[in-house]
């Protein structure tokens, strides 16, 4: 515990840590909403709808971010996102709704009433700051209303690609100027799919033209704009980056692209000899509609 560059002070990390690892369990006693006084909502960590958790132990030195490095289970557990070094302050995002809550605020939005005292102004200065947390956000994937990222997104506003009509397979994304190598040429926003949902997308065209999700790979997603046709190529001209928290995918250019050139990227990872399956056909292959694995 000491000194955080975010607010008063803060939990640091004493030595390395790995993604996903559990770090300690936060203690206390649990209140309803409505039973905290003042001073313990300020202090409290919401575990889960009018489950709140007033710490006792160190855990009560952890501060909000908006591109926090942990997060508290629905049982205090705190857990790293992803790999910590140590001396790296420890974060989670106070106002985190996972998804079975979301989906039952869906159906139930008018019990979850926002208490207006738990609104504050974030201080984490990180590239995603929401400056003003005034209700719970969904971290994660959770159904039709995750057009709205758990963190701020940036989509650019880019005029460097247009879609086309292709004569023999449908249609291509192709460079409408010179996109130098290593630009951020396009930025589309991802529709979230569950895994649980997957059973009936996968029945439908959108099968063809989602990408994983998740820090497990366990969802999946849907590309709204030109990258979603974007064509395959063992010797492609541009990658992606996916940003699962901002719900959003990234195109770059791997080397000089020229003004009319048709991009391409790699779905199916290192070239081999026997590449696994596509979901499209690859000239030559005899593959046919045969389902992607690795996208």
């Amino acid at each position: 515990i000491k000194e955080s560059f975010i607010h008063g002070k803060g939990l640091y990390a004493t030595e390395n840590l790995n993604e996903h690892e559990s770090i300690f369990m936060l203690e206390g006693k649990i209140y309803k909403l409505s039973n905290l006084t003042d001073e313990q909502l300020t202090s409290s960590f919401f575990i889960s709808w009018d489950k709140w958790l007033v710490c006792d132990n160190e855990g009560q030195f952890i501060n909000h971010s908006c591109e926090p490095n942990c997060i508290l289970d629905s049982n205090g557990m705190l857990k790293t996102l992803r790999s910590v070094n140590a001396g790296e302050e420890l974060t989670i995002f106070y106002y985190s709704l996972p998804v079975h809550l979301y989906l039952d605020y869906e159906k139930n939005e008018k019990i979850y009433s926002w208490n207006k005292k738990l609104n504050f102004t974030c201080l984490c200065k990180s590239k995603y700051c929401l400056n003003e947390l005034v209700t719970l956000y969904t971290k994660g994937w959770c159904g039709p209303k995750t057009l709205f990222p758990s963190i701020k997104a940036d989509y650019s506003q880019t005029s460097s690609v247009q879609l086309m009509q292709h004569p023999a397979y449908g249609r291509k994304v192709v460079a409408k100027k010179h996109i130098k190598k290593d630009t951020l040429f396009l930025s589309n926003p991802a529709m979230i799919i569950l895994d649980e949902q997957w059973e009936y997308a996968e029945k439908t065209p959108l099968f063809h033209y989602c990408f994983r999700w998740g820090e497990n790979s366990e969802h999946a997603a849907l590309v709204i704009g030109e990258g979603s046709f974007i064509n395959h190529s063992y010797r492609p001209n541009a990658t992606y980056e996916k940003h699962i928290h901002a719900q959003k995918i990234d195109f770059i250019s791997l080397r000089d692209i020229e003004q009319g050139e048709e991009i391409f990227i790699n779905y199916n990872g290192v070239f081999e000899e026997e590449p696994s399956p596509v979901w499209f056909e690859i000239r030559g292959s005899g593959q046919e509609h045969v389902r992607y694995e690795n996208k």
